[in-house]
């Protein structure tokens, strides 16, 4: 993560579902669980509004099922393991693969080496990270209200991954994705915390993979177990702000009114860090 993160003009988002990494969802039923858990990361340029994926990384083991359909829509990837001395970094891409076995003071070159072809990619095989304009809208609010908070943004989290180790956790919830979520940077934190999980939906634009009983499910589970996350539901009177907790009025806000967006975010970013007792770093 750190060799990677380094990349000028590129960014990670951590733990997106493999299913979203496509520009439609695969319809391959033997690799329904695979897509549905998540890559290790996306490495997505910073100013891409639709955040597309222009490498993606691979930490644990993936089926050759996998692989194919990363070859077949040219979807860059790398396999990364440690190895006693330093890292194994297998890169594919379609027409390309390279393997690279360095010790621990060469892993970046190796790392940047594999970016410079990766973004040497004309590929339109790889989906958007941000799926609609709601989603899209929403990102902009929450990177304007978190910027200065030491916080970062990913996105389609398998819930599992948002809620953490929790043996309650239902296993019919634990790989639904949320489309954002807020974590504490590793620069500050090496763990990445998780300090917020978004919910966004638009009840007139529709939306990708949608499952309301899981949706349902989801949102059940977090008012049982009092746990932070926050929903942004958009319809013909505006996108109505809720939190689980106490600590945020909801409120409808005007999607046309960034300045609002941009304050209401700010103000459930803050309620979950008060929950969870943390200072965000400013």
């Amino acid at each position: 993560m750190d060799c990677f993160g380094r990349s000028h003009g590129l960014r990670l988002a951590l733990r997106p579902a493999r299913r979203c990494l496509f520009v439609k969802d695969p319809e391959v039923p033997s690799l329904q669980v695979e897509l549905s858990k998540p890559a290790f990361a996306a490495l997505v340029r910073d100013d891409d509004t639709g955040s597309r994926p222009v490498l993606v990384l691979e930490t644990d083991t993936i089926s050759p099922g996998i692989r194919e359909l990363y070859r077949l829509h040219d979807i860059p990837f790398v396999d990364a393991e440690q190895s006693p001395k330093g890292a194994i970094l297998r890169f594919d891409r379609s027409g390309l693969a390279a393997k690279f076995q360095a010790d621990a003071e060469q892993v970046g070159r190796c790392a940047q080496t594999i970016v410079d072809w990766a973004l040497d990619n004309t590929t339109t095989g790889t989906g958007r990270l941000l799926r609609s304009p709601a989603e899209a809208l929403v990102y902009r609010a929450l990177s304007s209200a978190t910027e200065d908070l030491g916080l970062d943004l990913h996105h389609h989290v398998p819930f599992g991954y948002a809620a953490g180790y929790r043996p309650d956790l239902p296993r019919s919830i634990a790989r639904h994705a949320v489309e954002l979520l807020a974590v504490r940077s590793a620069s500050s934190d090496p763990q990445c915390s998780v300090v917020l999980p978004v919910r966004v939906t638009d009840t007139a634009g529709g939306g990708h993979h949608r499952e309301p009983e899981r949706e349902q499910e989801v949102a059940e589970f977090v008012c049982f177990v009092s746990m932070p996350m926050a929903a942004y539901e958009f319809g013909e009177e505006g996108c109505s702000i809720t939190y689980s907790l106490d600590g945020f009025e909801e409120r409808t806000v005007s999607p046309q009114d960034e300045c609002e967006m941009v304050t209401a975010s700010r103000s459930l970013i803050e309620a979950a860090c008060a929950h969870i007792g943390i200072a965000p770093a400013r």
